[in-house]
């Protein structure tokens, strides 16, 4: 019996007997935990930082072996190189197989993506014949190391397969990322799961794919690049950094999220599936978990690296408990229904808004609606609802060679600085490859403004007429000038731009 097939069966077994709790999970610190370790008689690996391992290390060498076993495969058995990266993006794919399935959406987004990483992971561990091998986490942060590892980017080795100069040339040539490219701070900060996931979909996750370029920045080229699994592993763990701080911060428990199963390969070419609620436990669940991003030595702030040097994302003083209600969103407020109410509108552009190489700045007069709202959220602890930034239709005009930093009501004789009160986060432009023509994204872009608003708020400083919008383009890579990698063109352009209370 294969070890999914052991757990299942387990986790079948604890479920008839009522040892699972009513949402289904198993209880992590249960002693069922343990006893699931046991029956399934593997142990827990451990993915590293790939900055702390040596290029002779056992799983940089397993993984190189992993990968040239796999592309000596045809792209019909799902063990291949191939097949492997058609089931995120294919540019064209064998009748009948997995493909072009990924999801970017903020239900499915971090769900989908693990038991994908999961799955690419036990079949790189056959192929390599390193029945330890675990994955490691590309580990870049904003205060720490934000270059391409040397060995993916190091041609010497005609045989090298972790290089491909399918990529941004810079960043083969060692050029570091853009430390707001790399900043998690932002998305660790919320406290709702749709807000987390919102933020890190698109800082870093999109904004590192976008960075490395080439293949890396579309759906159907990620997957062919090995750097793309570890970049994923990063954003897995960063999900258990997320839940590790506490404070409100769970998982979904909708029926949806925990039981929608998803398809992929496993390391014998068998179609198999997962649910969330197969998946939200790595250690007793997956058989795998993380060291520090620190190469393995815990110290106190293990989990808080990104408070030292972005403390500003925190709530302000006091409103730590004002931001957990208004993250709760509005069924809950006071005198209403418990069931969902529909968004409400606070301001809105009226026309596309063209982003090139120069600062955009749009200004939304807030209705008179808007400012009752806002005024009740600012005062009454009990009105809640998550207060969004939402771009629509994010259209990308050819692959993307800068990024753009949002801010919310900007002084504009202040610089914008991505560690200062009024930075929301970036725009998304990790999308389909531009052969398709970028087609109208599935779901529109959300930015949380919940923390912005109690912080500028708390310093009289949230404005009461109007709500600006500043769009400012960094280059992806330190030591680059956005104006000349763009010149006069667009690169992006947002057809609405919304400002409302859910």
């Amino acid at each position: 019996m294969t070890d999914m097939r052991r757990r299942d069966f387990l986790f079948t077994a604890l479920s008839s007997a009522g040892l699972l709790g009513t949402s289904g999970l198993l209880d992590r610190n249960s002693a069922y935990a343990e006893l699931l370790r046991e029956i399934n008689a593997a142990p827990v690996l451990t993915r590293r930082n790939v900055y702390c391992l040596p290029a002779n290390s056992r799983e940089i060498r397993a993984y190189k072996d992993a990968i040239t076993a796999m592309k000596a495969l045809p792209n019909t058995n799902g063990t291949s190189w191939e097949a492997q990266a058609n089931i995120h993006g294919a540019f064209s794919a064998p009748a009948g197989m997995i493909a072009n399935v990924c999801r970017h959406d903020i239900t499915f987004f971090l769900a989908w993506h693990r038991m994908y990483v999961y799955f690419f992971e036990r079949i790189a561990r056959h192929k390599s014949g390193f029945h330890n091998f675990s994955l490691p986490f590309w580990g870049y942060s904003p205060t720490g190391m934000r270059d391409l590892p040397k060995v993916f980017r190091d041609p010497a080795d005609a045989s090298n397969p972790l290089f491909t100069s399918n990529r941004n040339p810079a960043i083969n040539a060692g050029a570091l990322i853009n430390a707001s490219t790399v900043d998690a701070g932002t998305a660790l900060a919320q406290v709702a799961f749709n807000s987390f996931t919102s933020v890190l979909n698109g800082t870093p996750h999109g904004g590192v794919h976008v960075a490395v370029g080439g293949g890396m920045s579309s759906f159907q080229g990620a997957g062919r690049d090995p750097i793309f699994w570890l970049h994923h592993c990063n954003i897995d763990r960063l999900w258990e950094v997320w839940l590790s701080q506490g404070g409100g911060r769970v998982n979904p428990t909708d029926a949806s999220w925990l039981n929608t199963p998803w398809n992929f390969y496993d390391e014998t070419g068998a179609t198999v599936s997962l649910t969330g609620a197969q998946i939200v436990d790595v250690a007793n669940q997956l058989q795998y978990r993380y060291e520090s991003d620190r190469c393995g030595k815990l110290h106190a702030d293990e989990h808080g690296w990104w408070r030292r040097y972005t403390a500003v994302v925190e709530p302000p003083p006091g409103q730590a408990q004002r931001m957990a209600a208004m993250e709760r969103g509005r069924a809950a407020g006071r005198g209403r229904s418990q069931v969902a109410q529909a968004p409400q509108m606070i301001a809105q552009s009226t026309q596309p808004s063209r982003l090139g190489a120069s600062v955009v700045r749009v200004t939304m007069p807030i209705s008179a609606s808007g400012r009752t709202l806002l005024s009740e959220l600012g005062r009454d602890s009990t009105a809640n609802g998550r207060l969004n930034l939402v771009l629509e239709d994010v259209r990308v005009e050819g692959q993307p060679r800068i990024a753009y930093e949002i801010y919310i009501d900007l002084p504009a004789n202040e610089t914008p600085t991505y560690t200062g009160p009024n930075y929301a986060g970036n725009v998304n432009l990790f999308g389909p490859a531009p052969v398709q023509g970028q087609p109208q994204r599935l779901e529109p872009q959300i930015v949380p403004l919940s923390l912005i608003f109690l912080r500028l708020t708390s310093t009289n400083r949230w404005p009461s007429d109007s709500v600006s919008v500043t769009f400012v383009p960094r280059a992806v890579l330190d030591g680059q000038d956005p104006a000349r990698l763009l010149g006069q063109a667009t690169q992006a352009t947002i057809q609405r731009i919304l400002v409302r209370i859910e």
